[in-house]
């Protein structure tokens, strides 16, 4: 390691970085335990940014609220490797249908997301609620709620515990965690129509194209795809479910709308796309 010195009148001060001076935190303990996988290197990485971005105290706070909602987060949850997420179009109002559409399982699931983390902080986020704007108050807590949701990912994953959700960091090793840690995937996937097209044309012929593309990713690692569009209403989706060869589809009841999302697919992503990723591969 090259040394950096600084001279002054009081003398030669040594400023070479050394491991040992990085700050200890509660959660080294947990990342120690992690075996090497998928996992490993994503929360290392997100473990220094914590350690970047929050004081000694803050952290020791947010390891506070990691504990109780882990606690939560875990009970009475099966461990039979199932993992159920949504992929949502902007405007779906992808929250209020994916809960529904647990409900509708009939499965209890560690319901994972940095959003639910950020709103159980008690110590953190919410404590500073109460000084500070909401758009402050996630601003600030944003990149503690994405940790502690990725660390209970790699605990619900390496313990085979039912999951619903997702981080950005986790659906990008979607082929990992389906083949290597045998999961069960099921993905909600939620068009939706008219009335969000027109709040915003341009952003949101923009954002569908990018969302159509990820699917690509995405479907080919899938075991089932509940496939439902929203009316764009704001209102929960009454699930109907169609079977075929063992796939369940959902729109609603109505094939007509099933024909206007895979119009959407192909139009977003280029003539074929339905056929080669969802017909051909889930045999609708």
């Amino acid at each position: 390691m090259s040394a950096i010195v600084l001279s002054t009148y009081l003398g030669t001060i040594d400023l070479s970085l050394n491991s040992s001076n990085k700050m200890e935190t509660p959660f080294d303990k947990v990342i120690a335990k992690i075996p090497r996988g998928i996992f490993f290197d994503i929360l290392n990485s997100q473990l220094e940014k914590l350690v970047q971005t929050y004081t000694k105290d803050e952290i020791n706070d947010i390891y506070v609220d990691f504990e109780i909602i882990q606690q939560n987060i875990f009970q009475g949850v099966p461990r039979s490797r199932m993992w159920s997420f949504a992929v949502s179009m902007p405007g779906a109002n992808v929250r209020a249908n994916f809960k529904h559409f647990l409900q509708k399982t009939h499965q209890k699931y560690a319901y994972i997301s940095c959003r639910d983390c950020l709103l159980n902080m008690e110590r953190t986020y919410k404590k500073d609620l109460q000084i500070k704007t909401k758009s402050e108050a996630v601003g600030r807590w944003k990149v503690a709620a994405n940790f502690v949701a990725n660390v209970f990912f790699e605990k619900a994953v390496n313990e085979k515990y039912n999951i619903a959700g997702s981080t950005k960091e986790v659906i990008s090793q979607i082929e990992r965690i389906h083949k290597d840690y045998y999961y069960n995937t099921r993905a909600l996937h939620l068009s939706c129509g008219e009335i969000a097209i027109k709040k915003d044309e341009t952003k949101y012929r923009e954002v569908r194209e990018k969302f159509f593309k990820s699917l690509s990713e995405i479907v080919p690692h899938c075991d089932l795809i509940h496939f439902c569009y929203d009316d764009g209403k704001r209102t929960v989706l009454t699930l109907e479910q169609l079977e075929t060869s063992g796939f369940i589809l959902t729109s609603l009841g109505n094939l007509e709308k099933l024909e206007l999302i895979k119009q959407m697919h192909d139009e977003a992503c280029g003539k074929g796309f339905w056929e080669k990723y969802v017909q051909t591969d889930f045999k609708l």
